[in-house]
């Protein structure tokens, strides 16, 4: 019985005291509650405080009309008109911004007069690459050409015309194969845009005396380049007579400033003046002081005719290109052409482009000589880079080479 009792009156403790806790936490509660109202009250007062603090102490004055206008409309008014310069200026930004994304170039030109100037390096080419006379050095030549005068005649040569591809097996044709003749007329390009009738150019020909010539500049880039310069028009008979300022510039110390070049269509290319050494170290350049004939360079050429190879060439007479000096010649996408018999005077104006890299991420070539590894170090050392030899380099080596191969097909 005093068991029972005992544990009776401890489980009545337990319940009370289980009950004087809980209302101990709610106290604690309420009393948490009670003490946060005047803290988010404080802290509401004292943000709006700090805005009206901003709106004062800003430089944006329209921030603060809007805090000290007097009335509504006025404080929409203020509103609305830092939106406005808001906008105004994150469109500024973007602008600015675009026009630097867009790398703007810059050009400043002036007119300068100088007493004393550098005479251009200029390069003459015989629009006949090969005499006459050497042809039977180049087998494979020699044979195109015969093949093309007979077919122009109407004759045949036995066993000549073989090894040419020709449209079908008549022996007065000469021209590509069909399946050469078809990616020819595809390279064909037309500008549609706005035309009102469609015009095709699939019955086209091939012209017999272009594509003669094609061939055998194409036969002939496979030679040694000692060879193909002995069978050109030499510099002596070439350069009949030069005078710099009443010196004889064929000889002497003046042989030191010509220097040769081969170019695949004209052949043995001299210049003058060039501004560096066979080797591609840099010479000493001529200059000018006054115009006219007597302080330039004079040139009588003999372009020998007689050694002329019709299917080779259509026309007489010699490339001329004017360049500044250490540059590249390229005759055959430059300069002008000058027919014999006829005295030509040309008249120079010097313009000089200096390109800078405002960007600084190499957009613009800063060196003034080739990469070490541009295929025209070997045979023009010491040339300088200029655009004209960044096209050639992308389009031209690759166009000849491509060539070269499917001629190297055609013989086998």
């Amino acid at each position: 019985m005093h068991a029972q009792e005992s544990i009776g009156s401890n489980a009545d403790f337990t319940s009370r005291k289980s009950s004087i806790d809980t209302w101990k936490i709610d106290a604690q509660v309420r009393s948490q509650q009670t003490s946060l109202a005047p803290k988010m009250s404080k802290i509401k007062g004292s943000m709006r405080t700090l805005l009206h603090e901003f709106a004062k102490e800003t430089t944006a004055h329209g921030i603060g009309k809007i805090d000290s206008a007097d009335s509504i409309i006025w404080r929409i008014f203020w509103a609305l008109a830092v939106m406005a310069g808001t906008g105004m200026v994150i469109y500024q930004g973007i602008l600015l911004l675009e026009t630097y994304l867009s790398k703007p170039v810059k050009s400043d030109i002036d007119v300068t007069y100088s007493r004393t100037v550098k005479f251009p390096a200029v390069t003459v080419c015989n629009l006949n690459m090969l005499k006459k006379s050497s042809v039977r050095n180049f087998d494979g030549a020699k044979k195109i050409i015969a093949s093309f005068d007979d077919f122009m005649e109407g004759k045949k040569r036995d066993g000549e015309n073989e090894h040419l591809p020709s449209d079908s097996e008549s022996n007065t044709s000469f021209g590509p194969p069909d399946q050469r003749r078809e990616l020819m007329k595809k390279s064909l390009k037309m500008d549609h845009s706005g035309a009102e009738e469609h015009l095709s150019l699939s019955n086209v020909t091939v012209d017999s005396q272009a594509y003669a010539e094609d061939l055998i500049v194409r036969m002939l880039a496979a030679y040694d380049d000692k060879l193909l310069r002995e069978g050109g028009h030499p510099f002596h008979e070439f350069v009949f007579r030069c005078n710099w300022q009443d010196f004889n510039c064929k000889e002497g110390d003046f042989l030191n400033y010509w220097t040769r070049t081969w170019n695949w269509r004209y052949g043995n290319c001299f210049s003058f003046n060039s501004g560096a050494t066979s080797d591609g170290k840099k010479a000493p350049v001529l200059t000018s002081t006054k115009p006219g004939p007597k302080f330039g360079l004079t040139l009588d050429l003999f372009v020998n005719q007689m050694e002329y190879i019709p299917s080779l060439t259509q026309e007489a007479g010699v490339r001329v290109l004017l360049t500044p000096q250490r540059v590249i010649p390229f005759p055959v996408d430059e300069g002008f052409t000058v027919s014999p018999g006829f005295s030509t005077s040309v008249g120079l104006r010097q313009l000089q482009i200096k390109r800078v890299d405002p960007f600084k991420n190499g957009s613009c070539y800063e060196k003034d000589t080739l990469e070490a590894g541009s295929i025209y170090n070997k045979r023009h050392k010491g040339s300088t880079y200029t655009v004209q030899v960044c096209f050639a380099l992308d389009f031209n080596f690759l166009f000849v080479w491509g060539l070269l191969e499917k001629w190297q097909k055609w013989q086998k």
